[in-house]
């Protein structure tokens, strides 16, 4: 009873406010320019250097602040799926499942590859996207050189066999398994929308093994096709242009040294001399288009009610990494916002959003999300809204896009709205920046673009500077002169054949899918 009351009140003398109570939403006086003292080394530094090799150059990225007695390196190389025009759809995905098992020198199995992980505190990944593929480690400084070698042995000197395949088949297979029980299935949806926008050329070439054919790969030579096609896509990709090394934790001597001590491993991989004849170089083509993937949306392992929901998406071209408007398409996104209840983030779990508002807000539509994303690549980028909803409302969840798109067009939203995006969009990024294999990803992607990372107080002075009239006009432009690509995961309400033409003629000439559209602020309704 003592301790209870003890803590109570020293609750109350904690938590009891008294006296004037000032809401600092502006600057005190004399704090209006805030100088803040630099902390040495520059947390955000970054040196480049370039050694050569008899394959190729190498760039060598190191930010030498530290954190402790962890690292993060990684490798990453321009070898995606847009580069797969002459091999089957989803070798990238069997790349990436392909990572950190058997390899023809040091680790003879993924067993090998784990018990040197736990022995040095290793933790490995590798993702593969439209553009670029992965490979990190988080390791122990003590055991850079190790896990450098263990970088180039996994990347160029795999062991692939029939076991081998075999597992990494398997793995894949689980990953499609997986990813249809994810509680937002965004992965899908973004290759979905690059599929729908970039119908057959670069960004829309498939990135995951079609369940098809991974199913057919029940024989031997089935499985050692995939291996022919594997190599095939490692020899075409991943020394045309020159691997960037990037260390996070580590200095510059410290990595020079580590990968020159296994720089050998790279001049002579499993698939023998990269071929020296210039990779075709493919440019991103918008089409627009219509992709469906009619399965079930929405899976669960509990046991209960069944949700018969299905995944809608409109997206439209956006600016690239090299363009002016990144950073205005950023903003843009962090002002639609959306997502669930408590997953749309930011300050205030993002509740000041537009899509949210319009998420809670629409009289009679039933949609479980509404969200906005932005992906940005080297020659284009793509920007859509995506949602889930019961399948006979999925052209109200269209018009719906069409509508919020056209607000922005207008300029239908407060200063304060875009200011409070603005913030949210650069803490959302300072939080990201926090941690260590996120900090080494956005180093590695912008590396590769630019050829050096981007500083991150420069990037926000950029978006700080978006204004009203920027986001309107880019939102007039994604609306007025970009085809629509639109994609449906799960089940649609009937005849879908003429459904992209309708959503065209919505956004272009102003025709309705739907009937009118109502939204309720406060008591009063209003028409949309």
């Amino acid at each position: 009873m003592a301790m209870r009351r003890l803590f109570g009140v020293r609750g109350l003398s904690v938590f009891h406010r008294t006296g004037h109570q000032a809401a600092l939403r502006d600057a005190l006086a004399g704090f209006e320019q805030l100088n803040f003292t630099l902390k040495t080394p520059d947390p955000f530094n970054v040196e480049k250097r370039t050694l050569s090799s008899k394959a190729t150059d190498v760039n060598l990225y190191s930010r030498s602040a530290l954190h402790g007695n962890y690292c993060t390196i990684a490798i990453i190389l321009a070898a995606g799926a847009r580069h797969t025009v002459d091999i089957p759809n989803g070798v990238t995905h069997l790349d990436e499942k392909m990572a950190f098992g058997a390899t023809l020198d040091s680790f003879r199995s993924r067993t090998q590859v784990r018990e040197f992980l736990e022995m040095n505190g290793g933790i490995c990944d590798c993702q593969t996207d439209q553009e670029a593929t992965i490979f990190a480690l988080s390791i122990k400084r003590d055991a850079l050189k190790e896990g450098v070698q263990l970088l180039m042995e996994t990347i160029f000197r795999p062991d692939v066999n029939l076991e081998t395949l075999s597992d990494a088949l398997q793995n894949v297979d689980n990953d499609l398994k997986y990813l249809k029980y994810e509680l937002i299935r965004d992965k899908e949806i973004l290759d979905l929308a690059c599929q729908a926008g970039f119908r057959g050329n670069t960004i829309g070439l498939q990135r995951m093994m079609p369940e098809e054919s991974v199913s057919k790969c029940t024989n031997a030579e089935n499985i050692q096709i995939w291996g022919e096609h594997l190599l095939a896509h490692r020899k075409g990709s991943y020394l045309q242009s020159p691997p960037s090394y990037v260390g996070i934790g580590v200095t510059p001597d410290e990595l020079e040294n580590a990968v020159k001590n296994s720089i050998h491993v790279m001049e002579n991989p499993t698939w023998g001399e990269s071929t020296k004849e210039e990779r075709k170089k493919y440019l991103s083509q918008w089409t627009g288009g219509f992709v469906h993937q009619n399965e079930e949306a929405v899976n669960s392992f509990s046991i209960g009610e069944e949700i018969s929901e299905s995944y809608f998406c409109m997206s439209w071209e956006a600016p690239s990494y090299n363009s002016k408007e990144r950073a205005t398409a950023h903003v843009l996104r962090a002002l639609l916002g959306g997502g669930r209840s408590f997953e749309s983030g930011g300050a205030g779990k993002g509740l000041t959003t537009i899509l949210y508002r319009v998420l809670g807000s629409l009289v009679g539509q039933n949609f479980s999300a509404f969200k906005a994303f932005y992906r940005e690549f080297e020659d284009s980028g793509i920007f859509g809204i995506y949602g889930m909803c019961q399948k006979e409302n999925i052209k109200q969840g269209y018009q719906t896009c069409i509508n919020v798109m056209k607000q922005l067009e207008n300029g239908n939203f407060t200063e304060g709205q875009l200011v409070t995006a603005i913030n949210q969009w650069t803490m959302s990024n300072m939080r990201h920046l926090e941690v260590k294999a996120q900090m080494m990803e956005d180093f590695a992607r912008e590396a590769l673009v630019y050829g050096h990372p981007q500083r991150p107080e420069e990037f926000y002075q950029e978006i700080a500077a978006v204004t009203k009239k920027d986001i309107s006009t880019l939102a007039a432009k994604m609306i007025n002169s970009s085809i629509p690509a639109i994609s449906i995961l799960g089940e649609s309400s009937g005849d879908d054949s003429d459904l992209h033409q309708k959503v065209c003629m919505a956004q272009f000439n102003n025709q309705p899918l739907i009937g009118k559209q109502y939204v309720r602020i406060g008591d009063k309704v209003y028409e949309y």
